[in-house]
This record gives C-alpha cells, structure tokens and sequence, in this order.
C-alpha cells in the first residue's frame, strides 16, 4: 500500500505543478492580449511554434508521466489486494516507466489536455483579433 500511496501522492503533485503552469501561461496570453498594443508585429509563426511546444514538450510530458503513474497505482493496488486475499501470492512483474515516442498524439484523446490545449489556441487567437485602443 505504501507504493500505491508514493504514486498517488507524485500524481497529486504533478497534478498541482500542472495546474500552475497552465495559469501563468493563460495569465501570459491574457498579459499580452492588455499590453501589446499591436500585435500584427508578433509574427503567427512564432505563436504557432509555442503552442505546438506546449502541446509537445509540456502537455504530453505530463500526461506521459500521469499514465504511467496510474498504472503503477493500479497495479500496485491490484498486488496489494491479491496478498491480502492469498498470503502465498507472489508479486507480479510491475509495469514499466518507458518513454512514448514523440510523434505519439494520444495525449490529445484527454480530456484535461483537450481542454489546455484548446484554452491556449483560443487565447491566441484571442491575441490577434481583440481590438486594441489608439
């Protein structure tokens, strides 16, 4: 039960860790959408190029790491179950911590990542087409 405790606890944290970044980078976009009085000069490539990073190097990163930890959960809670039923019972192999390859877009079926992803997209869109004063 202690493994399943570890796992659930750097799930939960990461969990926080994510949610944090997520609102600095709105609260970037919504900083820029107020302060940058003419964005035509913010080239769209540059803002395609960080949202694509986001996608790659911080949603996907951080989803990789929530499923490998839950099926670390899940079989850790499963063995756990299986000792107490049968004290004879030999522990299982656990699963692995292997990389997904990067071109892998699984991430993009959560609905917590869906709704990150979407968030950014639509603040910068938000970014150009808000109108500005003077």
């Amino acid at each position: 039960m202690k493994q399943v405790e570890y796992f659930a606890g750097r799930w939960d944290r990461r969990r926080t860790d994510e949610l944090k970044v997520t609102v600095a980078i709105w609260t970037f976009e919504i900083g820029g959408i107020y302060f940058v009085k003419r964005p035509e000069l913010v080239p769209k490539w540059a803002v395609v190029v960080i949202v694509v990073g986001y996608a790659y190097f911080w949603l996907k990163k951080i989803w990789d790491a929530n499923s490998v930890e839950i099926d670390h959960m899940i079989f850790w809670q499963r063995e756990a179950d299986l000792v107490t039923r049968d004290a004879s019972h030999s522990l299982g192999t656990a699963p692995g911590f292997g990389r997904r390859p990067f071109y892998n877009v699984a991430f993009l079926k959560s609905g917590s990542m869906q709704f990150q992803l979407l968030s950014v997209i639509v603040l910068a869109v938000l970014f150009y087409i808000v109108p500005r004063p003077g």
